[in-house]
């Protein structure tokens, strides 16, 4: 097949990277992936990154359908290249198996009904996990490690607003895309050995196969934690840009049952947009992004209150748009904007939950303001013009972004509700290429221009540069 000028424009992200270029956007436009889950929430993350990424043919089988059909109608509109329908995916190319682990065991027949490359993607509260296999041998071998007797009866029966699973789920819907890509390129090195997560510490492990029966003892027969009833509906979160990073965000914190969003963005929606801003359609291209985000959140949830600043951040506008609300989401394109939304939030004693982005790589951090470390404590100067690569020039993947923001949005959760550990010493690097995350201490800089001991910096100050920012979307 030949890209026509429209996919082009699509998927330009994808086509700058090297290792995709024209040839690999092809090639997964015409690869094949069957997806068995639960039900459709769990697994809609999924398909709409493997959409959006241009995987030609997505086949589902659900053990409960409610809501597919919502689905189907919004794959369409995300990405018309793509087909997905209701299957048992005899002839997929790839397959990927997501849910609980007795779901898993009542799919086993099913799982080892013939072979092609698998991903098993495992959930249980704020904890999960996922392996790619390869062969047989090794997916049969892992599937023998999950025994019945584990399972436990103690059920989370709280509101799925404070459950973990929902982001549990959205970041291994974001992961299992990932894999299927690079499974149909043949690029990076996949999960080879089962990576375990617990988003309550922000903590991922890859399990080596003489502990891995352990491991899933652990997840299947651990008691789900209950966290502190906290009403979120009462809550209100800002997310700063609607892009690759605020869609996930935006999207894992609707279903979440966040009582009020607010949507800041400048910027209409455009079909490059597509490749990665799942929140966004073809049917509203050229829309502004604060609506067509409102659109597809109202979806989500009707009762959600939601907040529209269809303008940019500058210094005059700044502290009375991020006032009122508990939290701020920096998902911001450029380095200016973000360190003048750092320092305010600083002065207002906002917390900022942070990531970023380019090509297979991406960061997240916490910051809680007064305290720090601050962001100028990891950049205490804004990079010079032209001194990084953008993502306009080198390119993402478009799971990445949605990787990174499901992990920010479990951050604003953990934040609101007092649950867990935060990112608020720590950075989180993830190298998708090769499935890796890194965490990294990091501390208050006593010398720092903004939360030091001595700052220099004691009101708002405005860069009228604009540097795209390589660590965004």
């Amino acid at each position: 097949m030949i890209l026509t000028r429209e996919q082009i424009n699509r998927y330009l992200r994808h086509i700058i990277i090297p290792e995709i270029s024209g040839q690999g956007q092809k090639k997964m436009l015409e690869s094949s992936v069957f997806i068995c889950g639960e039900n459709v929430k769990a697994v809609a993350p999924a398909a709409y990154y493997l959409a959006a990424s241009g995987v030609g043919r997505i086949y589902c089988h659900f053990h409960d359908a409610e809501g597919f059909d919502t689905l189907f109608d919004n794959i369409r509109d995300l990405n018309g290249d793509v087909s997905i329908e209701l299957s048992d995916g005899g002839n997929s190319d790839f397959r990927i198996f997501l849910g609980r682990p007795e779901f898993m065991l009542k799919m086993k027949k099913r799982i080892c009904n013939g072979f092609v490359p698998s991903i098993i993607a495992l959930y249980s509260g704020w904890k999960g996990g996922i392996e790619v296999f390869r062969n047989m041998d090794g997916l049969s071998s892992f599937l023998s490690k999950l025994v019945a007797d584990d399972l436990t009866s103690d059920v989370n029966t709280q509101d799925d607003s404070i459950h973990g699973e929902i982001f549990s789920t959205c970041l291994l819907g974001g992961l299992s895309a990932m894999e299927v890509i690079k499974l149909a390129l043949d690029i990076g090195e996949t999960a080879n050995d089962f990576l375990c997560f617990d988003l309550l510490s922000m903590e991922f492990v890859k399990v080596r196969d003489e502990e891995l029966k352990h491991t899933l003892h652990e997840l299947s027969a651990g008691k789900r934690i209950v966290g502190p009833v906290v009403r979120l509906e009462d809550r209100k979160v800002l997310i700063v840009g609607t892009g690759g990073l605020g869609s996930p965000v935006a999207y894992a914190l609707a279903l979440a049952g966040v009582g009020t969003i607010g949507l800041m963005d400048y910027d209409n929606v455009e079909i490059s947009n597509l490749q990665r801003q799942i929140i966004h359609a073809t049917s509203r291209i050229g829309m502004p992004k604060v609506e067509s985000a409102a659109v597809f959140l109202k979806k989500i949830n009707p009762r959600l209150q939601i907040n529209s600043y269809n303008t940019s951040l500058s210094k005059e506008n700044v502290f009375e748009i991020i006032e009122g609300y508990d939290a701020v989401v920096d998902a911001l394109d450029n380095f200016p904007t973000r360190f003048l939304l750092n320092d305010a939030c600083f002065f207002a004693k906002k917390p900022i939950i942070d990531a970023g982005v380019i090509r297979f790589d991406g960061t997240c951090m916490t910051i809680l303001n007064p305290g720090g470390p601050c962001y100028r404590c990891r950049f205490p100067d804004v990079p010079s013009p032209g001194s990084t690569p953008s993502c306009s020039e080198s390119g993402v993947l478009g799971p990445i972004p949605g990787i990174m923001g499901f992990l920010q949005s479990a951050e604003v959760v953990k934040l609101l509700s007092g649950q867990g550990n935060l990112l608020s010493d720590r950075i989180i690097f993830f190298d998708g290429l090769f499935f890796d995350f890194c965490t990294i201490k990091m501390s208050r800089k006593s010398n720092c221009p903004l939360c030091g001991k001595e700052p220099t910096i004691r009101e708002l100050q405005e860069y009228v540069f604009m540097c795209t920012d390589p660590a965004k979307a």
